[in-house]
């Protein structure tokens, strides 16, 4: 026979079952079998969207542990797994000897990266000298006026900026096939 205790405590568990979600310290998903029924009999969702791409699991993809830490969502988004995996990963690198190849080619795309930043810099540049700067600045707030000032530099001056930055964009072109015996391979934006 159950105490009155226990009746009350099954009543407001069974009230709030329905409310809460079962959470566990160290449950893993592949543990619960009634999470794995109720997943299985779930139908097939619509496509994702765009928005549950930029979202870091609970569960590391690769050994299934909670993803607690704060330096595991940034491993997520550079590696695809955990701090903990990734310095299993690296350890791993280091016993084969591979560990020099591997910090070579992410030095390699992290060049790679801000040489393709820099083209997009240079190609809004461009725009801006070709189209003026334009300034706007609010002399009195309750008025409502503004100094609105339109900014064009001679053609001679435009010339010549946009030569310096091409330039600089060749150099470093230049530069990264020089070291890594490659091309960028960045595509142009307008």
């Amino acid at each position: 026979m159950k105490t009155e205790q226990q009746r009350v405590k099954e009543k407001i568990d069974k009230f709030m079952k329905g409310y809460v979600d079962r959470q566990v310290y160290g449950w893993k998903p592949e543990m619960d079998a009634e999470y794995q029924a109720q997943k299985e009999a779930e139908s097939p969702k619509e496509k994702e969207t765009y928005i549950e791409y930029g979202r870091v699991p609970l569960w590391c993809p690769k050994c299934k542990n909670i993803m607690s830490k704060r330096l595991d969502t940034k491993m997520y988004w550079i590696h695809g797994m955990c701090l903990d995996c990734v310095a299993k990963m690296e350890t791993q690198l280091r016993i084969e000897g591979k560990w020099e190849e591997y910090q070579r080619n992410k030095i390699k795309e992290n060049i790679r990266s801000y040489i393709k930043e820099t083209e997009q810099q240079v190609a809004e540049q461009k725009r801006t000298l070709d189209n003026g700067l334009s300034v706007v600045n609010v002399v009195n707030e309750q008025l409502g006026s503004i100094e609105y000032e339109k900014w064009h530099l001679n053609q001679e001056e435009i010339k010549e900026h946009k030569q310096r930055m091409d330039d600089i964009l060749k150099m470093m072109h230049e530069d990264f096939e020089k070291a890594f015996g490659e091309k960028v391979h960045v595509e142009k934006t307008s």
